[in-house]
């Protein structure tokens, strides 16, 4: 108990030395706050349509309003909410499909290494982009179907971090006493070689988020993703492909792009941060 606690204990104090990483913390957290309590506390609203089209920044429009006369604020908030849940969710999916295989794959070898491994060669060696395209055309994109493909071509990269460390973990001399003391193959997995393999599973997850919000954000602005009128910050960017809003109404997207950079950079900056409180060799 004592060494659980110490190394927790000694993962938060290195995790706090690093500046970036809880700049970032903090700003994933604030952009949560703000997507989830502010459209009840401003009672806001991403599909009112006012009569004010392409309105400029205003006291009764903080941040404009677009080409059809919607509040930009409105909009730009349900968009995160929307951003940071595909994020989630689909990294939620990747890590569901992807830890049991690479258990699977590093524990018991054989037959199931050789299956699970050089699928997710394959699903790694095709543009992840190219083949949601295909895959929206052909069942459509609405929101639940963009998050599933999204989190299904993702599970490769857990399960390979995963398997790793699997391989290294069977061998160990505990693992080798519970086999001899009877215990089950599944008792083994969960008690023993699970806890022990999904550490650099964490180095990863802030990183895949950060991948599926970029993929679900390229895809809306190339129209293949979220349809309007639901909001997410990729389609509202998807409008600066007008000439027109590009130059002239740079309040529509400007803000949608900025959320964007800055929430990839700060749970980018998270990941490195776990990264190096995990494993304090990797820092540089």
């Amino acid at each position: 108990m004592n060494k659980k606690s110490n190394g927790s204990s000694g993962f938060f104090k290195r995790f706090r030395r690093h500046r970036l990483a809880c700049i970032g913390l903090f700003v994933v957290m604030l952009e949560v706050i703000l997507v989830v309590f502010l459209p009840m506390i401003m009672d806001l609203d991403p599909y009112s349509i006012t009569a004010v089209f392409n309105g400029p920044p205003s006291a009764e429009h903080i941040l404009g309003t677009d080409t059809v006369g919607r509040d930009l604020l409105s909009r730009l908030i349900y968009g995160g909410r929307i951003s940071l849940l595909v994020g989630i969710l689909a990294t939620a999916i990747s890590v569901a499909v992807g830890l049991p295989l690479g258990l699977i794959a590093g524990y018991y070898r054989g037959a199931a290494e050789t299956v699970i491994m050089r699928c997710a060669d394959i699903f790694m060696s095709f543009p992840s982009m190219i083949i949601v395209l295909v895959m929206v055309a052909i069942f459509g994109n609405s929101l639940p179907i963009l998050i599933l493909l999204i989190g299904i071509l993702g599970w490769p990269q857990p399960a390979r971090l995963v398997y790793s460390r699997a391989l290294s973990v069977r061998k160990m001399e505990y693992v080798e006493a519970a086999k001899v003391g009877g215990s089950n193959e599944l008792t083994i997995i969960l008690r023993y070689v699970l806890p022990n393999s999904v550490a650099p599973l964490w180095m990863n997850v802030a990183f895949q988020i950060s991948s599926a919000i970029l993929t679900e954000s390229s895809l809306s602005f190339l129209g293949a993703g979220v349809q309007l009128p639901t909001s997410t910050w990729g389609n509202i960017i998807y409008q600066a492909q007008n000439v027109v809003v590009l130059y002239s109404y740079p309040w529509i997207w400007v803000p949608a792009a900025i959320c964007l950079i800055i929430t990839v950079v700060s749970i980018n900056f998270v990941g490195e941060g776990i990264r190096d409180a995990l494993d304090p060799r990797m820092k540089r």
